[in-house]
Formats: C-alpha cells, sequence, structure tokens
C-alpha cells in the first residue's frame, strides 16, 4: 500500500472494496491485517463486514471470530432484543464528548431478509426541559425518527446508527423501535408479543 492510504481507513476501505470487486480476497485480507497492525480503526461497524466476508471465504473462522469479537467491543451496553424475529437490537454506546456532537451510537443485527425500509423512532423523555432546546421535540421529549435501509441489509450483519446526535449534558430516558408508517405495522418483541418499545432506561450524558 503506497503511502498515501497510511493513517485513513477510508483509503484502505475503498481500496479493499476494488480488491473484493475482482475476487482478490488475499489482497483484502492483506489490507485489513495492516490497518490491525497500525492501529487504524472503522468510525463505523458497517465497514467490518466487507473483511468478515472476505476471512469466511477464505475460510478463517478464527479471522471471522476475531472481527466479531471487535464489533462486539464498539457496543458500550450491551442487550439482546429481537424484533419480530427480523432484527435484533445489540445495544447502544455514548458517543462523543462535552464540545462536540454528543449522541448514541444504535446496533443492530440483521436476522431476516426484508423487503421493506423500517423506520426507527428514538424518543428522549427529558426532565429538564432545557435539554430539548435544537432538537426535534413532540409532548416534551425529543423525536430521531428516521428511516433505516433495512432493505439492503446482510443476514448476520451488523449495523450502526449514528442519528441520535445533539444531544446536551443531562438526563435522558430514550425508548425506540421500529415500525413503518405507511401501513402501521410494527416488529414486535420476540420475548413479549404485545410489546414493541425497547426502553433504554435513564442515563446520563456528560
Amino acid at each position: 500500500v503506497s503511502s498515501r492510504w497510511e493513517g485513513a481507513w477510508d483509503d484502505y476501505y475503498d481500496l479493499a472494496g476494488v480488491y473484493a470487486e475482482r475476487g482478490m480476497d488475499g489482497e483484502v485480507a492483506r489490507l485489513y491485517e495492516e490497518t490491525v497492525e497500525k492501529g487504524v480503526e472503522p468510525t463505523r461497524v458497517d465497514d467490518f463486514s466487507l473483511f468478515k466476508s472476505t476471512y469466511a471465504a477464505l475460510g478463517e473462522e478464527g479471522e471471522v471470530e476475531e472481527i466479531e469479537e471487535r464489533i462486539a467491543g464498539r457496543i458500550g451496553q450491551k442487550m439482546s432484543v429481537d424484533l419480530g424475529g427480523k432484527v435484533e437490537f445489540l445495544g447502544y454506546s455514548p458517543r462523543g464528548k462535552e464540545g462536540e456532537d454528543q449522541g448514541l451510537s444504535l446496533f443492530f443485527r440483521c436476522l431476516e431478509e426484508m423487503e421493506e425500509d423500517y423506520t426507527l423512532w428514538v424518543h428522549g423523555e427529558v426532565k429538564d426541559g432545557s435539554l430539548l432546546e435544537g432538537l426535534g421535540s413532540e409532548g416534551g421529549y425529543a423525536v430521531f425518527d428516521h428511516l433505516l435501509p433495512t432493505s439492503r441489509w446482510q443476514v448476520g450483519e451488523v449495523y450502526q446508527d449514528d442519528e441520535v446526535r445533539g444531544l446536551r449534558p443531562g438526563r435522558y430516558h430514550f425508548t425506540l423501535g421500529l415500525w413503518r408508517p405507511e401501513d402501521g405495522s410494527r416488529l414486535w418483541r420476540e420475548d413479549d408479543p404485545n410489546a414493541h418499545i425497547v426502553d433504554l432506561g435513564w442515563m446520563e450524558i456528560e
């Protein structure tokens, strides 16, 4: 790899994508190993899927497991909520620090191919109304609803969502779920068929 890629994950990833399209799995693996040696980290866990699938194709299950461990290590608060047998919510991690774009990273695993894109609704209840300034809000809580490209998700892969952003230091109570506003259908919890809400509880954003 020429020196212009040194230290930049996106350049490594883009080059690995070119090699993958040409069936050059060995080169993809070599690039991944170089990022590990140099401590070059992706900002999103989604990028690991290219390397995980490459190692799976090469029959290197040990490397696949190592990547899975790296992904799990990104999830600060681990959960496991099966939503309709289609998506597993894996947990979340606070992101950023005061003076930066503070928020939450949410993590999902695709369990089943989906033809539809689902809307992720995320609501943040607060006791201090000043925390809502600058955020989309409704009925006294912050609203972070947005569409996820679930129709393009691959079974078994983990996806990171960073759209909960712009938080101020303070206490928030987050809940979330997946639904389709077009027809009102929701992904119900497998552990409680009468529930569709994932409750993250109260947390302190510092």
